[in-house]
């Protein structure tokens, strides 16, 4: 076996769950989604958390939520605090689960490194769209305030999404995630290694190769939540998710603002890019916990519930990845202030 295939397997990624029922308000139900039939669809799993304040005759935001490889949606549910936060501030989550895929990959993994998964119109990346269609559907979404977010390959999946889907979500965020167009080897086998990255240029090129339309050309935001000693999804990553969207926007690389974020005693720091009144790019690193050799137990959701694929020690992913989406709206366009 190729030293790339075994690389391929390695990548983390995040299953697909379907539309859901109609449920009753402050519920998890779940859902089915039908493949359709252009290229790569599949039939599909995922589960989606009601509020209790729900009111099917107000229009409320819609977060997706994307697991990593050799994690289901349930993964998510139990390790990320969501459902908390949404009840808290009445949004509804959606869950998927991969549920089946093609390819070379390690368990669950989203294919954010195959070219077939990535472009509107076909396969993973229009799944995920036409499942928020179907979520949107069945319960009174505010089109102004759909979101999208996910753990390493399903960070890497939200990011496709982001690109391909640019004119559907108000916004996206990815923990640990890599960017557009970037290759399996990008994940590593250990902490020694570091991955291998395409450019930046090259993804910038990606983006605009996808982003060929009208409707295309409106810069969606992006937050990237990532630890610099994670050693599977080395921080060079999110740099390159942060340089690839500042250039292809024409947005200045200097932050605007730089925010503490340090929390239970572990370091992080949040830098927001664009215009003074609205920024279009937010990173935040912070020191996570470090692995062994391999690597593991450094690559994980930090901050909230304890678990197999978290650490509840830092900064919270989820709140940060919340304040940052509820700031961007669909129609607000001081994001765009300052891009050519």
């Amino acid at each position: 076996m190729s030293p790339k295939l075994l690389l391929a397997g390695l990548v983390c990624a995040l299953s697909i769950s379907a539309a859901p029922r109609p449920a009753a308000a402050g519920e998890i139900v779940d859902g089915r989604f039908s493949a359709k039939p252009y290229a790569g669809s599949r039939e599909r799993k995922y589960r989606v958390f009601v509020p209790a304040t729900y009111d099917p005759h107000t229009p409320v935001p819609m977060l997706m939520v994307l697991h990593g490889c050799k994690q289901t949606e349930q993964n998510m549910i139990d390790e990320t605090n969501f459902d908390a936060l949404a009840e808290r501030e009445g949004f509804i989550v959606v869950y998927p689960f991969v549920t089946s895929y093609d390819g070379w990959r390690a368990e669950n993994c989203w294919g954010f490194w195959f070219d077939h998964h990535i472009h509107a119109g076909a396969g993973e990346v229009e799944d995920l769209y036409q499942l928020a269609r179907e979520v949107e559907a069945r319960f009174a979404i505010d089109p102004q305030r759909r979101y999208v977010t996910g753990l390493s390959s399903g960070g890497g999946m939200a990011v496709a999404l982001a690109v391909a889907r640019s004119e559907y979500f108000a916004a996206a965020g990815a923990a640990a995630g890599v960017a557009y167009g970037e290759s399996s080897w990008a994940v590593s086998f250990s902490c020694m290694i570091g991955g291998f990255f395409e450019t930046v240029d090259s993804s910038v090129a990606s983006m605009r190769g996808e982003q060929t339309t009208s409707a295309d050309q409106r810069p969606i935001p992006v937050m990237t939540v990532q630890s610099k000693n994670d050693c599977t999804v080395n921080a060079r990553a999110a740099e390159h998710i942060r340089d690839a969207w500042l250039t292809r926007y024409g947005v200045s690389t200097t932050p605007y603002e730089t925010v503490d974020c340090s929390n239970e005693g572990v370091p992080c720091k949040r830098e927001k890019y664009g215009s003074a009144q609205h920024s279009l790019v937010e990173t935040v690193f912070y020191e996570g916990a470090t692995g062994g050799f391999s690597g593991s137990g450094a690559h994980y959701w930090v901050g909230d519930d304890a678990g197999p694929f978290a650490n509840p020690t830092g900064p919270s992913a989820s709140e940060l990845f919340w304040d940052f989406f509820r700031q961007h709206r669909f129609d607000d366009t001081t994001a765009l202030a300052g891009i050519p």
